[in-house]
């Protein structure tokens, strides 16, 4: 079983963007043994400075809807509520990407494949 994990990061290297706010989500594949990046996908942002858009924040969970979870910096209560009826789990941290999909693969949450598949 292939498990996709959504990143939000505003630099590439650390998971630190706000879900509401993120132009952009990174894929990556886990397994037991390590994780690999998939692509990336564009994002409209579904918050604005005073408010946010309910079509853009289902729009954004439907991006992500093939993946079982995402990482977050920050993530209001709506947003996880769109986010859990679309299947997908947020999960808040920060820091180093690989260091963060590493806790969710040790966390033993997901049933992971031993080995990734080739793409």
């Amino acid at each position: 079983m292939e498990v996709r994990f959504a990143v939000a990061s505003s630099d590439g290297k650390t998971v630190n963007a706000h879900f509401g706010r993120s132009a952009e989500f990174m894929i990556y594949l886990l397994a037991q043994e390590g994780y690999r990046y998939v692509e990336t996908r564009r994002n409209t942002p579904a918050c604005g400075m005073e408010h946010h858009n309910d079509d853009r924040l289902a729009a954004s969970a439907a991006l992500l809807s093939d993946c079982r979870g995402v990482l977050v910096g920050q993530i209001g209560p709506g947003a996880i509520d769109v986010l859990v009826e679309w299947g997908v789990l947020p999960f808040t941290m920060s820091g180093d990407i690989g260091n963060a999909l590493r806790v969710v693969i040790n966390s033993g949450r997901f049933a992971l494949d031993e080995k990734l598949p080739v793409i």
